[in-house]
């Protein structure tokens, strides 16, 4: 299985698939919704925006770690996703060719962790 890594977590693609990027109509400002990994019979949803201040980005996040201030999961798998979106627009501008929203997250992963060509 095909993951992202970063300093102190591991993200697979079923995590990444968790999270939806929406922007918001009124200021642009793209965020995620974030589904939990448990499911009932409905899946509990979080948001997960990034803040800049003082040139630094911080995340929030909704989750009850995340109001309390604590790293949560939620926002590394967002970061995650956030970092596929990235390469999946970085992809359609080299290519000119959108790229399919049914493209495997595995090899959308496998893009992230070893970069494009510049």
């Amino acid at each position: 299985m095909t993951t992202i890594t970063n300093t102190t977590a591991i993200v697979t693609p079923a995590q990444i698939a968790l999270c939806e990027r929406v922007v918001d109509a009124t200021t642009g400002q793209a965020f995620y919704i974030v589904k939990s990994e448990h499911y009932d019979e409905n899946y509990t949803e979080y948001t997960v925006k990034a803040i800049k201040i003082a040139g630094r980005y911080w995340t929030t996040c909704t989750c009850p770690a995340g109001l309390k201030g604590v790293a949560c999961k939620h926002k590394i798998w967002a970061a995650a996703a956030a970092q596929v979106h990235k390469t999946q627009a970085k992809v359609e501008a080299m290519t000119s060719t959108p790229v399919a929203t049914n493209v495997d997250s595995a090899t959308l992963a496998v893009l992230c962790q070893e970069g494009l060509p510049n």
